[in-house]
């Protein structure tokens, strides 16, 4: 759903568990596009405005997006990489007992914290993609065609070690 919604330009802004369903072990859908928001044809990116009512995902965000508002496919990407690891913490909430403030702190510059490796994902998979989609840069994280094609390429046995589809 996100390689389609990046082919179509669309930004999502909001990827997260919550707003991934599940209508069998087959049928996944992306849902909730209320925070959207499509690129025009030169468009790279879309900046928001600051205001004080303006509410966003900030556990979910990459550092750009926090820092400067600035959303664009690669700041999904990395939603999408806290939604994997929503998926093998078992709906943990990420950064959990942080506030805004301090998630913006860890996951920035100089520290560039990441998420820990949830009990329930395989090693190789944290390494090569989760990690991959929280790169503080922008531009060292992967597309989401690139993405499909890496999970497309898990054996038979890394699929049973990640868990069953039932």
């Amino acid at each position: 759903g996100m390689t389609y919604l990046e082919e179509q330009r669309l930004i999502h802004r909001d990827l997260a568990a919550r707003n991934v369903l599940v209508f069998s072990p087959d049928m996944v859908k992306v849902s909730d596009f209320g925070l959207s928001r499509s690129l025009g044809a030169s468009e790279q990116y879309y900046k928001s405005e600051f205001s004080g009512n303006l509410r966003l995902p900030i556990a979910w965000l990459a550092p750009e997006a926090i820092a400067f508002l600035r959303f664009t496919h690669a700041s999904d990407v990395f939603a999408f990489g806290v939604t994997l690891w929503e998926m093998f913490s078992y709906g943990l909430h990420p950064w959990a007992g942080l506030n805004g403030h301090e998630i913006m702190s860890a996951v920035n510059q100089p520290r560039c914290e990441r998420l820990e490796i949830p009990d329930a994902c395989p090693k190789e998979l944290y390494d090569k993609l989760l990690l991959s989609c929280w790169a503080h840069e922008p531009s060292e994280r992967p597309n989401f065609r690139d993405i499909l094609c890496q999970l497309s390429e898990l054996s038979p046995e890394q699929v049973r070690a990640i868990g069953p589809c039932e």
